[in-house]
């Protein structure tokens, strides 16, 4: 059935151009709009695989609030059609991320180039976005408790697990100082540590605890741990935060055994 278009313009002789051209390059037309109320039904109605969004439409809703209404429940990328706007159009039309804009009068070839390059965006987000996805299932479902920061030392991601021991929700980790969440002291003298963030930071390398670690938990309670922090390295190499993998450390009973009969 091929790449499915929505067309959302209000100048008739426009969009009728519009169709004939997406339907030369093989695209298939799955309908047209002429107003923003129209074109999110539409859009709702057919499911399309990629809008081509007139901005200054006709009618209480413009382009930006129909491509913003349509990527909310939809999830479907947007190019926008427009002959000049002003400023605060275009800012209005930056917030819904769109995938391009084609500035009118436009050429055939400029046109297809455009939703070429949309679909292709679209196809590299999707893959990030399960990769993402899949990681995130990977680390809530590791045994170990995972807390990871950004440069400034703001907690960008903590897994259940992790959350649990710190006796905080996800949510209430999210974006605090790893020093306010994540804090440890020696298990002998009662001196507070250095937040191993900082260390891996600062040494630029893995560091482990090598020594009787305590985590002081939200309540105030105490638990015995073993960690590693290890430096996040973007794709030039430099670090762009730090991840915290630790777990709790239980000692194992041992049941005295029986003396032996004298």
């Amino acid at each position: 059935m091929g790449i499915r278009i929505l067309v959302v313009e209000d100048d008739g002789p426009t969009s009728q151009s519009i169709q004939q051209n997406l339907i030369k390059y093989g695209y298939t037309v799955a309908g047209s709009a002429t107003s923003g109320e129209e074109a999110v039904a539409k859009a709702l109605e057919v499911k399309p695989d990629l809008v081509l969004m007139g901005i200054g439409l006709q009618g209480k809703m413009d382009g930006t609030e129909a491509a913003r209404e349509i990527q909310r429940q939809l999830q479907t990328p947007v190019i926008y059609l427009t002959a000049g706007t002003d400023d605060d159009t275009l800012a209005k039309a930056k917030v819904t991320a769109p995938y391009g804009y084609i500035v009118k009068p436009f050429q055939d070839r400029e046109l297809h180039i455009a939703i070429e390059v949309g679909l292709y965006r679209r196809q590299v987000e999707s893959k990030l976005l399960k990769m993402e996805r899949w990681l995130t299932s990977m680390l809530q479902s590791m045994g170990d408790a995972v807390i990871a920061t950004d440069l400034e030392n703001r907690v960008t991601y903590v897994n259940a697990l992790a959350a649990e021991l710190l006796e905080f929700s996800e949510t209430e980790v999210a974006g605090q100082k790893i020093s306010e969440v994540f804090r440890i002291i020696d298990g002998d003298d009662r001196m507070q540590k250095e937040n191993p963030a900082h260390t891996a930071r600062r040494e630029g390398a893995v560091f482990n605890t090598s020594e009787h670690c305590l985590l002081v938990t939200r309540s105030g309670g105490e638990k015995e741990i073993d960690y590693s922090a290890a430096p996040i390295r973007n794709e030039k190499g430099e670090a762009s935060g730090v991840v915290i993998v630790f777990h709790e450390v239980h000692e194992a009973s041992v049941e005295e055994a029986p003396m032996p009969p004298v």
